[in-house]
């Protein structure tokens, strides 16, 4: 008798992000315009609401050259990443919630392609915007002569 190996995976990734309640958090997923490893989104930012699993890594996995300790591995359900093809570094995640962001280091996809696992960093960089250009700013003026100063209320 077969056994239906992607469909028992299924059921257990159902059944893991049902009961893990504090540990499975509501993001948004977020490959820049233009800034993913492979450049494939160019000029459109893309983004995808994913339910993520978010644990650190075991003791044994620490201190390698490439997992480093305040690392976090974070696993998320290949069906909610459909859109976003090859996941990788330069996206990020932020937590609905409180906001937190992680920065991608790496994604590897489960030889079943049911789930992503990605090893991610916390990360308070700010997102500044995107790519189009901008339609109004301050203008600080040229190397040429002042003709007009703010007073700062100098000394006298």
């Amino acid at each position: 008798m077969a056994v239906n190996l992607n469909k028992a995976v299924k059921a257990g990734l159902d059944f893991l992000f049902g009961v893990a309640g504090e540990l499975v958090r509501d993001a948004e997923f977020v490959r820049p315009a233009g800034a993913s490893a492979l450049e494939q989104s160019g000029n459109a930012q893309q983004t995808a609401n994913v339910k993520a699993f978010i644990t650190d890594y075991r003791s044994g996995e620490l201190g390698t050259v490439v997992i480093q300790p305040g690392d976090e591995k974070v696993l998320v359900r290949a069906a909610d990443l459909a859109l976003i093809i090859s996941p990788g570094n330069g996206d990020y995640l932020v937590e609905t919630l409180s906001g937190q962001r992680r920065d991608v280091l790496s994604a590897r996809l489960d030889a079943a392609g049911l789930l992503w696992t990605l090893h991610t960093v916390r990360s308070i960089n700010d997102d500044w915007g995107v790519l189009t250009a901008t339609t109004a700013s301050a203008d600080w003026g040229d190397l040429g002569t002042a003709t007009d100063a703010e007073d700062w209320l100098g000394l006298t």
